[in-house]
């Protein structure tokens, strides 16, 4: 169940807020341009329904954590918001 709410709060804020978690976002295109490059290398021709599939299994750990702390600290949505953005567009340095 807690998977699954995050999953619909993923996408509530790629809707409504314009934020996804990029870098999984381009580690998945690059982990299928490999694995077409293999499939090709085969002779064989991939399958566009397994290329396009967009099923993200795993939550990023700085997703979860961020919705941790900004529930344990009542934080306000667009300050939740704000504290979010940078975290999922690059790892923090």
């Amino acid at each position: 169940m807690a998977h699954n709410l995050l999953v619909l709060l993923e996408r509530k804020l790629e809707r409504e807020e314009n934020i996804r978690d990029e870098k999984l976002h381009d580690k998945r295109l690059k982990r299928l341009k490999r694995l077409e490059q293999e499939i090709r290398a085969c002779g064989r021709k991939p399958n566009p329904m397994v290329l396009k599939c967009n099923r993200i299994t795993q939550r990023s750990l700085q997703f979860i954590r961020w919705l941790r702390n900004a529930l344990a600290s009542l934080t306000s949505w667009n300050d939740g918001i704000a504290q979010l953005r940078p975290l999922m567009a690059k790892y923090p340095s």
